[in-house]
């Protein structure tokens, strides 16, 4: 004979079994692709879902919609309709709050809300300082002739500079290649 432990346990499993049907036909029931698309799942940008709409734009009177996967980190642009995706966007709307898609995957019907971009403030960038390559001349914008010939001969003056270092600079790189030789004086300028 059975003890009032044994029986209470198989009832428990037996009433258990009763309602998990119920349970399994009301999830279904949610996700029933004969319901009408007033029904259908409606997935806003911040919500855990697979895709996400992240741009329209029109070109030869057609909208395109950048869908992208999110589990597979691809985007696609894909056309009202088109055939061959892994998904297929059945219907475009503009609402208030900005524009909806109804996108059709695995025999699903899912509404995608396009994301909001985020816009804030680039850093402040600062000018560099004068580097190792010399001074930067300011421009000046309307140059007089007297301006003009100032600027000229600074720039000849950089170039000057720059010519008789690279000279200096060669010179001691000879010195040094040729060790019984020393004191050498570097070219003059011109």
């Amino acid at each position: 004979m059975a003890s009032v432990g044994h029986r209470s346990f198989v009832l428990a499993v037996i009433a258990a079994a009763l309602a998990w049907p119920g349970q399994a036909v009301a999830g279904l029931n949610t996700d029933s692709p004969f319901l009408p698309p007033s029904s259908a799942q409606s997935v806003g940008p911040g919500a855990n879902a697979t895709l996400e709409f992240r741009g329209i734009f029109e070109m030869d009177g057609v909208d395109y919609f950048n869908i992208a996967d999110l589990t597979t980190k691809k985007s696609a642009w894909v056309r009202l309709n088109q055939p061959g995706a892994p998904f297929i966007v059945k219907a475009h709307e503009v609402t208030a709050n900005g524009d909806m898609i109804s996108v059709e995957q695995g025999g699903g019907m899912i509404r995608l809300a396009m994301i909001r971009p985020k816009i804030g403030n680039a850093p402040l960038v600062t000018m560099p300082q004068m580097g190792p390559r010399g001074p930067v001349f300011p421009v000046i914008l309307n140059p007089t002739a007297a301006d003009e010939a100032r600027r000229m001969e600074a720039f000849a003056a950089e170039v000057r500079r720059r010519r008789l270092l690279r000279q200096q600079q060669a010179a001691e790189q000879r010195a040094a290649r040729q060790p019984g030789v020393q004191g050498v004086p570097p070219p003059q300028a011109r």
